[in-house]
């Protein structure tokens, strides 16, 4: 067999002969050959998936043939070597030769591969397909199927007699000695059966035929015409060794004198094995690798991808690459609105999917679009926290109020694909688990469906994951799905299909819509995915040739930072300045996004602080002499509870009391009558804070029971509604949380039916004599 390919390797060019070479003995015996400029395949482990992925990219690759053909107008492969000759072309497709060494071991393990082997071989004998089988045993091997198909034997020495008979119709070839390695019978199509000997390509010729020493006359005697030859040494090299400096020496002639584009070096792209392929012409690419790491240079390459000529941006991700063998497709897709309108489910372990959604999220941020986070993985989140900043938001399996607050906002944004030119990134991860936290809101979930199954309208690329097949309407939100090896096993129904392409254990299967963009609407029940993936600590590695690679927040949902320090004094007066020109509203913190807290405050108004124990009352009282420096301030301690009419002492003494503010701390201290003189000689001042811890009592207080039912108020750390019983308060805001918990100081402003989610600043920097005097230059 090997001097039989490498006769025909010296025969034929690679654009009229290829080479699919299948050897079950773990490649000892083709494996050398698989560096020919001809080979195309090597099939060496003897698995069931790889037999038949091959099988049905031959298939697909005999019915592409069959139509070509057909469009060129010929009925043959020799008729279209014909009309490439006459029109100069390079012919597209070679001849194949299948070599398969030890087909037995295929005809007993795999009969139904042996069969669709002999079913490609005979619709693909006038499309330039061929066989060679060989065999040690062919006593019952050869089958009446094969037999029919096979139109030349060749038997070498056998060990019986029958075996002789069956393949040449005499005995002959039981009777050749073993001294006569090569040497054999041919049985031709037309009858005839011819004796050869097969030449050795193992090792150097050497010397046998006697030396004719040649003489001629001369004084005083005979003198030598030629010089005896020394004696050939056979290099003490082993059989495989020398048949590879054969097979490098072959490849080398061809690289060295064909001009033809047919040969791709791949030698400096993989210095451990070095091929030699068909550029324009693979039957059956290689296996899969176990997936593709996003490196710096694929990321690159991806973007540059997605850039038109214009260097305008266009919109997608890059997912991995796609095969599906029974119509011989193999490609690179990636996630595209415009191709593929709907949300991607990613099924299986949080391993598995979170190796795919790390990679969709380094590119998003690469391209400087929004990325959106929900997972209900609590180790996921904690592995993401370190990279929070470069996220539009985070969301973790302790934040379901935040999480709500986010599928509102989004579910409302109208942020339009047409309006901007990125394509934001929303990754919903766990979405089994996030169910289960949502049992008891139902609300919640109907948002959640909605932003998994109407965003991408929005221009939002939806990604979402499970570990579990999803209930209900859920179930079929997904325009496409990738399945996890072990996904895929657990359901019995897709185990048991014999259709069904089991992917490898980092590969997924694909089903749904991405499948349809590849071949139409022709039937598949799925295709295998090998998916670009990387880690979470290489999301930000990846990104360090990128100067700036911040993503747009234009929509933020972000959460509160745990604090906000307390602003300059510059940035408070422009803030009174631009947002208080009327000097209607004082200032009471921070909001979610950075932006000052006004709360609208007539004069002479009562505002009740409410909080629990630790909440930041104090501090909130304190800060609001800071912030809002053009207002005085007078202190009432509850600890230390003046009498009524110390109060009375107290507030006359105030110069400008509509330019002062009252701040009451622990109301409950202090008694009836005092709150009665504040009742009566507060509506003279700007405004007075009532801070107070509630208590079971609460409406025996003066001040209390006449603010019952008032439409401003400052809940600071609010658990519940009837936290705010005090005021109209309806909902909470869901904005107020920072991973899950109100730290002291956190708040919601109450004005009039308006709620907003607030944080009192943290330091002081100013004296208020300095801050006074500051405001009022």
């Amino acid at each position: 067999m090997r001097s039989l390919i490498l006769s025909a390797a010296l025969r034929y060019s690679p654009e009229r002969l290829g080479l699919i070479l299948v050897d079950f003995k773990g490649s000892a015996g083709l494996g050398p050959l698989a560096e020919l400029p001809h080979t195309l395949s090597l099939l060496s482990d003897f698995d069931v998936a790889a037999v038949r992925r091959a099988l049905e990219f031959l298939r697909a690759d005999v019915n592409r043939r069959e139509l070509d053909l057909r469009n060129l107008g010929v009925n043959s492969y020799h008729d279209y070597l014909r009309l490439c000759a006459s029109t100069g072309e390079i012919p597209q497709y070679p001849e194949v030769v299948i070599v398969v060494d030890e087909f037995r071991m295929l005809v007993e393990s795999m009969p139904d591969a042996m069969t669709e082997l002999m079913r490609i071989a005979t619709i693909g004998r006038s499309l330039g397909i061929h066989l060679l089988l060989a065999t040690q045993r062919p006593q019952g091997s050869i089958s009446q199927d094969i037999r029919a198909n096979i139109a030349t034997n060749i038997c070498l020495r056998v060990a019986s007699a029958q075996d002789s008979y069956n393949l040449l119709g005499h005995e002959k070839a039981a009777h050749i000695s073993a001294s006569s390695p090569g040497a054999g019978y041919v049985s031709l199509p037309d009858g005839r059966i011819l004796a050869f000997r097969a030449p050795l390509v193992d090792a150097l010729p050497q010397q046998h035929a006697d030396f004719q020493q040649m003489y001629r006359w001369e004084t005083p005697g005979w003198v030598p015409l030629n010089k005896t030859p020394s004696v050939q040494q056979v290099p003490a090299e082993g059989e495989d060794k020398l048949l590879t400096r054969a097979v490098h020496s072959i490849r080398d002639l061809y690289l060295s004198s064909h001009k033809s584009p047919a040969f791709v070096d791949h030698s400096e792209q993989n210095s451990s094995s070095v091929t030699y392929t068909c550029a324009r012409y693979t039957p059956i690419p290689q296996a899969l690798p176990e997936n593709f790491p996003l490196t710096r240079t694929l990321l690159d390459t991806s973007l540059h991808q997605i850039l038109g000529s214009d260097g305008a941006r266009r919109r997608g991700y890059l997912l991995g690459t796609v095969e599906i063998p029974q119509y011989g497709k193999r490609q690179p897709i990636r996630l595209d609105l415009e191709a593929h309108p709907g949300a991607l489910a990613v099924l299986g372990t949080v391993s598995e999917r979170t190796a795919i959604t790390n990679a969709l999220i380094a590119q998003a941020i690469e391209r400087k679009n929004p990325v959106y986070v929900f997972t209900s993985d609590a180790g996921y989140h904690r592995r993401l926290h370190s990279y929070a900043d470069s996220l539009a938001v985070l969301v973790g399996p302790h934040e379901p109020q935040h999480l709500r607050f986010c599928l509102e906002k989004i579910r409302s944004s109208h942020h339009s694909a047409d309006q901007s030119a990125q394509q934001p990134l929303l990754i919903c991860d766990g979405v089994d688990g996030w169910l289960e936290m949502l049992m008891r809101d139902p609300q919640a979930e109907s948002y959640l469906y909605d932003v998994l199954a109407q965003s991408h309208r929005e221009g939002y690329q939806v990604v979402f994951t499970s570990a579990l097949p999803l209930r209900g309407r859920f179930n079929s939100v997904a325009y496409s799905t990738l399945l996890s090896r072990r996904f895929v096993e657990s359901d019995l129904l897709r185990k048991s299909s014999k259709s069904y392409p089991l992917p490898n254990a980092t590969h997924f299967a694909i089903e749904g819509g991405l499948n349809t963009t590849l071949v139409g609407d022709v039937p598949l029940e799925a295709s295998t995915l090998c998916p670009v993936v990387t880690s979470c600590k290489n999301i930000i590695e990846l990104q360090s040739g990128n100067s700036d690679f911040s993503c747009d927040k234009s929509l933020s949902l972000r959460q509160f930072p745990r604090t906000f320090p307390m602003p300059q004094l510059e940035t408070i007066v422009m803030w009174h300045r631009g947002y208080n020109a009327q000097g209607t509203h004082i200032l009471c913190g921070y909001s979610r996004t950075g932006t000052p807290s006004f709360l609208q405050a007539k004069e002479g108004v009562f505002i009740p602080v409410v909080g629990s124990r630790a909440s930041g009352k104090t501090h909130f009282l304190s800060a609001l002499r800071m912030i809002n420096p053009h207002l005085g301030a007078l202190y009432i301690n509850g600890n230390t509870p003046p009498d009524a009419q110390k109060i009375r002492q107290m507030c006359e003494s105030v110069q400008d009391p509509e330019k002062t503010l009252i701040l009451i701390d622990d109301l409950a201290y202090i008694p009836a009558a005092a709150q009665q003189v504040l009742l009566e000689l507060g509506p003279r001042f700007r405004a007075v804070w009532v801070a107070y811890t509630p208590w079971a009592r609460w409406h025996s207080s003066p001040i209390l029971t006449a603010l019952s039912g008032c439409s401003r108020a400052v809940l600071l750390a609010p658990a519940s509604i009837s936290d705010g019983d005090i005021c109209s308060l309806h909902e909470i805001p869901r904005d107020m949380y920072t991973e899950g918990m109100l730290p002291a100081g956190r708040g919601a402003l109450v004005d009039a039916g308006r709620v907003q989610a607030f944080q009192v600043p943290d330091e002081v920097y100013q004296s208020t004599h300095d801050a006074v005097q500051a405001y009022q230059e």
